[in-house]
């Protein structure tokens, strides 16, 4: 699922679009798949990583001021 999320993005950042894109995932456990995680996530062209609900939420929120 993370790879369909990281072409999307990656689809949307070659159009052009600037439009904020937050990617829900589990964390892997090993610190440095983590650290790949993230590098692939931000090479995409994601605006941030969200792990729990709440996380998506209060990162939504900080985008459009909420």
């Amino acid at each position: 699922m993370l790879f369909r999320s990281l072409k999307l993005a990656q689809a949307l950042r070659e159009r052009g679009s600037d439009v904020p894109i937050i990617i829900y995932t589990i964390r892997p456990s090993a610190p440095e798949r983590q650290a790949a995680q993230r590098r692939m996530i931000a090479e995409a062209g994601a605006t941030d990583l969200a792990l729990t609900p709440a996380e998506v939420r209060a990162k939504v929120l900080e985008r459009i001021g909420g």
